[in-house]
């Protein structure tokens, strides 16, 4: 029933209806209530070295970034880099 009702709304509609829907994460966190604003950090490199991963980290928690998750997509999909990636330590 919602998605039909989304679907013949305008973005305007949609948007006034979610300014009144109030979302607040439950376990332990701030993140949801108003004047807080959580952001993404996903650092990556294109071969994975973790040197470059951890600079990518380093970089984005200096500018403010990954208040909210910080997450790491490794490039082969293998359980000895991730592995590799977890005890190795970065720098």
């Amino acid at each position: 029933m919602a998605a039909v009702v989304s679907k013949i709304m305008r973005n305007r509609d949609l948007t006034a209806v979610a300014h009144k829907v109030e979302v607040i994460a439950a376990f332990r966190t701030t993140l949801g209530l108003p004047g807080r604003l959580g952001s993404r950090l996903q650092p990556n490199h294109p071969a994975d070295h973790l040197a470059g991963t951890a600079a990518s980290t380093l970089d984005g928690l200096t500018l403010g970034v990954g208040d909210a998750v910080i997450g790491v997509n490794l490039a082969p999909d293998n359980i000895d880099t991730a592995t590799r990636s977890r005890r190795k330590p970065a720098c």
